[in-house]
């Protein structure tokens, strides 16, 4: 393929890539004279997939230029070729079987073969995000030095994952026609970067922060947080550090504090605060489980019903309805007397008893009476018996109730 550069205009730049991606290349290299900014994605993606593989974290590459599917497919390939490089790295090919005399003692695994470091986040220009990322490289760096045993490798690297104003920087120290970052070494590469970036008062903001820091959560999420501001500063003394981290406290793990032997030193101290705050919140949560347990206990507790057959009262008949009805709401004696001759009329009508409201028999013979008085009294007269010769008004509902088996 001519690795020759097309004359400069984006439709021959774009055929240019399409045919390149044809026939790309099975190692890196890369064609003589393509764009900058280009030169310094396909770079960073290769080296992007050497660390992928090692720590096992693939992420995807992403170019922080308005790039098309082309050129993005040939990043891609870029990436694919970091990854196989580090695999050889990793899995040389076996060798010959040695003879005795050719037998070396085995050799420990490499340390790039065993940690497994994950990529810087991309960088954007953040301040506060400086020194997060060049922590991030510096692990990269001493976890793989095989990968990044050159100064240009290190920047390289390194500027793969600058973007937004972070990349707008990067740019002005971009050779146009070569492609080359004029750094001489990554320690002024990252001078420059921390002139531009970093907060250039952090301690004066580490103290503004340090002062309202505040323990919202656990007291070992607020050390955490203290001990990040307070490394920015050079503030050593323990009993300054102990009467900061005490006023950020929160009230109940002060009130745990008193009568308690305070340590002298900072660390002592932090850590009897994390002890105390962790036996605080377990005896909460032992006492919200201990509120919540009577409504379980209670319901499992809760005495059973009894399985004995129950005996329920048959249907009443449209009289004991009403009549119930009527008695229950407070009807007055006069709709009860009404009732109860509408009763008598209908069991004379149907030949029915007279007290219990069964057919086959009559009041005087009724298996039913409770009391052989009340049977002869009901029975003298079963033409013209009177509502008086009922039941008493305290029985009716009972005796109407058992009128159900007619």
């Amino acid at each position: 393929m001519d690795t020759s550069s097309p004359s400069g205009q984006p439709q021959d730049w774009e055929k240019f890539f399409s045919d390149w991606a044809l026939n790309l290349p099975s190692s890196y290299e890369l064609p003589t004279g393509i764009p900058v900014d280009f030169a310094l994605d396909i770079q960073g993606a290769f080296q992007h997939g050497q660390i992928t593989f090692k720590s096992g974290n693939p992420v995807p590459f992403k170019s922080a230029n308005n790039i098309s599917q082309i050129q993005q497919y040939i990043l891609n390939h870029f990436v694919q070729l970091g990854i196989e490089k580090a695999q050889a790295a990793q899995h040389p090919p076996a060798p010959s079987v040695p003879t005795p005399s050719q037998v070396q003692p085995t050799q420990q695994p490499s340390e790039s073969s065993v940690l497994k470091i994950s990529p810087p986040e991309h960088f954007t220009g953040r301040p506060d995000k400086f020194r997060n990322f060049a922590t991030q490289l510096q692990l990269c760096f001493q976890a793989y030095p095989q990968s990044f045993n050159t100064e240009h490798k290190k920047i390289t690297f390194a500027a793969s994952y600058l973007r937004d104003s972070a990349y707008n920087w990067l740019s002005t120290f971009l050779d146009p026609q070569t492609g080359t970052i004029s750094f001489k070494s990554y320690s002024d590469f990252y001078t420059s970067l921390k002139a531009a970036f970093d907060d250039p008062d952090s301690t004066r903001t580490a103290e503004r922060k340090l002062q309202s820091l505040k323990q919202d959560k656990s007291c070992a999420a607020y050390y955490s947080q203290f001990m990040t501001l307070i490394s920015l500063l050079n503030w050593t003394e323990d009993s300054v550090k102990i009467s900061l981290f005490h006023s950020g406290l929160k009230d109940s793990v002060k009130d745990l504090l008193i009568g308690k032997t305070k340590p002298t030193t900072f660390e002592a101290y932090a850590q009897l605060c994390i002890s105390l705050d962790n036996e605080w919140f377990a005896r909460q949560s032992e006492k919200r489980s201990h509120h919540s347990s009577p409504q379980t206990s209670s319901s499992s507790t809760k005495p059973k019903t009894s399985t004995t057959p129950q005996t329920f009262p048959k249907p009443a008949t449209q009289f004991s309805v009403q009549l119930q009805h009527t008695s229950s709401s407070g009807g007055d004696p006069m709709d009860l007397d009404a009732l109860r001759k509408e009763r008598r009329e209908h069991r004379i009508k149907n030949n029915l008893c007279l007290y219990c409201g069964e057919p086959g028999h009559q009041a005087r013979n009724c298996p039913k009476s409770k009391a052989r008085n009340t049977v002869n009294s009901i029975s003298q007269d079963t033409q013209d018996q009177d509502s008086s010769q009922e039941p008493a008004a305290t029985n009716c509902l009972y005796q109407l109730g058992e009128a159900t088996d007619q």
